[in-house]
């Protein structure tokens, strides 16, 4: 059941503080269906943006393998726009016969985290000025995948057009708020629904004391309400439900 609608994604990610925010939306959106397996490559000529979900043990592997000088992605998947899905993973590796024989290596070790179907999803073709798109995969195979494309595929790469560009104009991380620890506990505790005072009986202080420290939290998060200062603590991660 695919309960993230995407106008809640899409709202999510025009709220969302930085990128790191962004990602979680997208991640989230992209998992109800079945495309677990998310790289994320945005190269514009001057600065490499890299997120994804694989094992850090590949990205680490690729690096000491020097698959970046072999890695087919971008002269394949990075030549259109267009919602046309280009299919990926070592499921798929038998429709790319020219493919060299280091790059099938590439290709199969990159199945081996589990991640063997998906496609592609450009938003910057192949130049001078560099390249950008997705690798969407699924660890549910080549069937799964494949169903899931057929079905979804114009959505899904509308979706991710849109994470790239929330992505490119977030900061990486969310702005420094230097809440208190006590202030942080007095937003925790209202996230569970509890009142000013049932909050002052668990933290063995006063009301005023708490109320205190909401109002200072107020002020750090530059909101007018405690509850705007509950959503965008949450939205910082500085809290959790």
């Amino acid at each position: 059941m695919r309960n993230y609608s995407v106008a809640d994604f899409t709202a999510d990610l025009t709220a969302s503080p930085c990128a790191d925010s962004v990602w979680h939306s997208t991640t989230g959106f992209f998992n109800q269906f079945g495309i677990d397996g998310l790289v994320y490559l945005d190269a514009d000529g001057e600065n490499f943006t890299l997120r994804s979900t694989l094992p850090q043990s590949w990205h680490q592997h690729y690096v000491d393998s020097n698959y970046h000088e072999v890695d087919p992605f971008a002269k394949i998947c990075c030549t259109s726009t267009s919602p046309t899905p280009i299919l990926t993973g070592a499921d798929n590796l038998d429709l790319y016969p020219h493919l060299s024989k280091s790059q099938k290596k590439l290709v199969q070790e990159a199945g081996e985290t589990g991640f063997t179907a998906g496609f592609s999803s450009c938003f910057r073709t192949i130049s001078t000025n560099g390249f950008g798109g997705w690798n969407l995969m699924s660890s549910e195979g080549k069937k799964a995948s494949d169903a899931t494309i057929k079905e979804y595929g114009n959505l899904l790469h509308l979706a991710a057009f849109c994470a790239h560009q929330a992505l490119a104009k977030s900061p990486r991380s969310a702005p420094k708020t230097n809440l208190s620890a006590r202030e942080i506990e007095c937003l925790q505790w209202l996230a569970t629904g509890l009142r000013t005072q049932q909050i002052a009986h668990k933290m063995g202080l006063k009301p005023v004391t708490i109320e205190f420290h909401f109002r200072k939290a107020r002020q750090k998060l530059e909101v007018s309400t405690r509850e705007h200062a509950l959503a965008k603590a949450l939205s910082f991660g500085l809290i959790s439900l």
